[in-house]
């Protein structure tokens, strides 16, 4: 009998189905809305997403089985001076197919990639609550260079603005200001 093997190749269009079912497998295992993944399929937007130029989408097979994706792309550095680098998105093994070097057959087309584009630096996107990928990475050399954090816009201005009882605070402090104020003035102008 034959060991099973890891095969990794560029996803193309006879490969759509299986990566959109592993992409939809995969927001689940996030924990993200199933039903929006499996919408973005139906409406288009993940094969969208699969003919941008820039974007590399790998898809790995064990024994012939869809087993996981890699989904990699060009994108800056934050900051004023910056350099590009090549992010590594998405990372997925499926959970029964875990175990077989599939994650690291993904990632193994990571520094190809990144070198034809003549990018020097190699980022991946992980998610700070799952610690066994950290962990994953962290053994490959990647070290933890900064935190993302996201809001909405609508939250933000809520977190920056004084809280209810301190607005009322604030004004009443104002208030009593503006009437000593007006009272030293009156108290000037009657002296004077």
């Amino acid at each position: 009998m034959t060991r099973p093997t890891v095969r990794v190749r560029r996803v193309v269009a006879d490969d759509q189905d299986d990566f959109e079912r592993l992409w939809i497998e995969s927001r689940d295992a996030f924990g993200q809305d199933r039903e929006w993944a499996e919408r973005m399929v139906q409406d288009g937007k993940v094969t969208e997403a699969l003919q941008r130029e820039e974007t590399q989408v790998v898809l790995a097979t064990f024994d012939g089985e869809p087993a996981g994706f890699l989904i990699a792309a060009p994108e800056r550095s934050p900051g004023l001076i910056s350099e590009s680098s090549l992010c590594v998105d998405e990372l997925y093994v499926s959970p029964k197919m875990r175990k077989h070097g599939i994650a690291k057959a993904l990632l193994a087309t990571v520094p190809k990639c990144a070198e034809e584009a003549g990018l020097e630096q190699i980022v991946g996107r992980v998610p700070v609550s799952h610690k066994e990928i950290n962990r994953f990475f962290a053994r490959l050399g990647f070290t933890s260079t900064t935190v993302l954090r996201a809001t909405t816009p609508g939250a933000l201005r809520r977190h920056l603005s004084p809280e209810p009882g301190r607005r009322l605070a604030a004004m009443t402090v104002a208030r009593r200001r503006r009437t000593q104020r007006a009272r030293a003035e009156a108290r000037f102008n009657a002296a004077g």
